[in-house]
């Protein structure tokens, strides 16, 4: 390990080693990626590992985006250090706001490198695709193509447009979403079929968000081998809560989503939840 001079070999032992965590979760006091890989002499694994975790977490967007008049926030990952949840958000050349949450539908270390492909082909193609919907089929035929059919995932990908208020989305997998305001709330309805299904069969849902208004969209990730339990992911409580609260931040909603879950949920159920929030703020 020594002998190692580049960044691409410590990069291909670790991978090699099947030494890959994906954790997005942000209560993990790592620092970024400063581009120093060397590992520790007393512990060479842990230190392959805490690497894994920051050229991971390095991937994914740090802060939100500062955008007048939307506030997003996102709550993902867990004490299991292979994770196959994803989230992304950025600007296309338009202004047009990008805002992603995915997941594969395999635990543990296969379940983390489809998360990594999956992100990849998402950035790869938004430039390119016209449509939420047509971006999702994008990262669906990746997956299909470059598996022996055993690969699945789930995504909501949504194009807003900052000064309208307008949301064009599309979503399939195991997701549970909704559009919340002081008028009541409006179903996001997922395809039935996930990515990396040759049938997929996607469209797109336009929106239109007021002032004070929640998009709230949450997956279920899995621990164990087999897929998670597809219960109710989202109950009335937490749409309640948003609706009662149009004047909280995007942040306290999320975490509350969460909680609500956890506080449900059994203590050896071999899943949890990942939730994202986007809110379009009051003038």
């Amino acid at each position: 390990m020594n002998g190692l001079d580049t960044h691409s070999d410590r990069l291909k032992l670790f991978v090699e080693d099947g030494l890959y965590d994906t954790t997005v979760d942000r209560e993990l006091d790592l620092e970024p990626v400063s581009g120093d890989y060397d590992l520790p002499l007393d512990d060479p694994a842990e230190g392959q590992m805490e690497i894994a975790v920051r050229v991971y977490r390095n991937q994914l967007p740090q802060t939100p985006p500062l955008v007048d008049g939307w506030d997003i926030a996102v709550a993902a990952g867990n004490e299991d250090r292979l994770a196959g949840t994803f989230y992304d958000w950025g600007m296309l050349d338009d202004g047009t706001l990008t805002v992603a949450l995915g997941l594969s539908e395999q635990p543990g270390l296969p379940g983390a490198l489809i998360a990594t492909a999956m992100l990849a082909t998402l950035r790869a193609q938004q430039n390119h695709a016209h449509s939420p919907s047509l971006l999702l089929r994008d990262v669906s035929e990746s997956l299909w193509q470059g598996s022996i059919g055993d690969q699945f995932g789930t995504l909501i990908y949504a194009l807003i447009q900052p000064e309208t208020g307008q949301v064009q989305l599309s979503a399939a997998g195991r997701i549970s979403a909704a559009i919340v305001g002081a008028s009541g709330c409006q179903p996001i309805v997922p395809s039935r079929t996930e990515l990396g299904d040759p049938e997929l069969n996607v469209q797109d849902q336009v929106f239109h968000m007021q002032p004070g208004d929640f998009l709230a969209a949450v997956t279920q990730t899995s621990r164990g081998p087999g897929r998670a339990n597809r219960r109710r992911m989202m109950d009335r409580e937490a749409l309640k809560f948003l609706q009662k609260n149009m004047r909280g931040s995007a942040n306290s909603a999320v975490h509350r989503i969460r909680h609500q879950w956890d506080d449900d949920v059994d203590s050896l159920e071999s899943s949890h939840l990942d939730a994202l929030v986007i809110k379009r703020t009051l003038d």
